[in-house]
C-alpha cells in the first residue's frame, strides 16, 4: 500500500488477481461500490468529503478502472467480503450505485453481520428482468454496435439511455458530468462480466434485509430502474426513498451537494 495525500492505495490479491482500492479517513468504514458503466472515480465528489467523518473506501471492480480483468469464475459480492477482510473491516456502511447497489444488496443477505447500514442509488437488483419498448430497443442497438466492433457507437448509446436520461436531451445535461461518463466508458480495459449471480436472487428475498436502508434514485433515471427503487422500499423493512430531482443515472455526480447531505444525514442518524 502507498499513500499520497492522506489517500492510501493498492491492490488486494484475491484469486491471483489485483483489485484496486483507495482508503481515506478514519472512523466508521464506509463502503463506496461505482455503477457498471462507470469506476471508482464516479465517486471524487463524495470520496474526501466523507472521509472527513468516516473510513471510506473505494474500489474498481474486475475490468473496471484499474483492477485485472478475473481468470477465473467471481461472484462479487464475495470478492468484496475478500477485500473488506484484506483492509481489516468486519463491519461497514455501503454505499453503492446501479451495480454496486445490486452488489451491496447481494452482501446484506449472505453476510447481514458486515453490513451497518445500506444505501443503495439507481440501484440493480438480482432476480429482476429488464423489459420495456425503451430499454429493449436499446439492448439491440448496444447488441449491433459491440457486433460492428462500433466502440463510439455503444458509448452513446450508454450515455443516452443512463446519462441524459428520460426525456432529457444531451445539451441539457452538465457536460462536465458527460464527459466524465465518457472518459470511464473509454478507460475500462476490457469488458468484463458480472460474475456468479446470487443464488437464489435477492429479489424474493428483500423483507430479509435487515440494515437501516436508503434508496435514493435520479428522476430522469431509467424507467426499470425507478421500478426497482419503488420495489426495494416497499419490501426491505423501514426502507427510506429519496429521489434526487433532475438527475440521471448517476445523481451523485449530477447533484452532489444534495447527494452528500441525503447520505450524511442519513448515517448521522443511525449512527451510535
Amino acid at each position: 500500500m502507498s499513500e499520497e495525500g492522506g489517500v492510501r492505495t493498492g491492490f488486494a490479491a484475491i484469486h491471483g488477481d489485483r483489485l484496486y482500492y483507495e482508503v481515506a479517513g478514519d472512523g466508521p468504514a464506509l463502503v463506496l461500490a461505482h455503477a457498471g458503466i462507470a469506476d471508482l472515480r464516479m465517486w471524487d465528489d463524495q470520496f474526501l468529503a466523507f472521509a472527513r467523518g468516516y473510513r471510506v473506501i473505494r474500489f474498481d471492480f474486475w475490468g473496471f478502472g484499474r483492477s485485472t480483468i478475473a481468470s477465473e469464475e467471481f461472484s462479487l459480492h464475495q470478492d468484496l467480503v475478500q477485500l473488506l477482510k484484506f483492509l481489516g473491516v468486519t463491519g461497514a456502511h455501503l454505499v453503492g450505485s446501479s451495480l454496486g447497489g445490486r452488489v451491496s444488496i447481494d452482501l446484506a443477505l449472505t453476510h447481514p453481520e458486515i453490513v451497518r447500514s445500506l444505501v443503495v442509488v439507481g440501484s440493480g437488483l438480482s432476480g429482476y428482468r429488464f423489459s420495456g419498448e425503451v430499454f429493449t430497443r436499446f439492448a439491440e442497438e448496444v447488441y449491433e454496435a459491440r457486433q460492428e466492433g462500433d466502440f463510439d457507437r455503444e458509448i452513446e448509446l450508454k450515455l443516452g439511455l443512463w446519462i441524459d436520461g428520460r426525456s432529457r436531451a444531451p445539451e441539457q445535461v452538465d457536460p462536465g458530468v458527460r464527459a466524465r461518463a465518457r472518459e470511464m466508458l473509454l478507460g475500462r480495459p476490457g469488458r468484463q462480466g458480472e460474475g456468479q449471480g446470487l443464488e437464489p436472487p435477492a429479489m424474493g428475498r428483500l423483507s430479509k434485509i435487515a440494515a437501516p436502508t436508503l434508496v435514493i434514485v435520479g428522476d430522469r433515471d431509467e424507467a426499470n430502474i425507478a421500478a426497482i427503487a419503488d420495489l426495494l422500499v416497499a419490501d426491505i423493512p423501514g426502507a427510506q426513498k429519496s429521489v434526487i430531482p433532475d438527475s440521471a443515472h448517476l445523481a451523485n455526480m449530477e447533484n452532489p451537494a444534495l447527494f452528500n447531505r441525503l447520505v450524511l444525514g442519513f448515517l448521522k442518524k443511525i449512527r451510535p
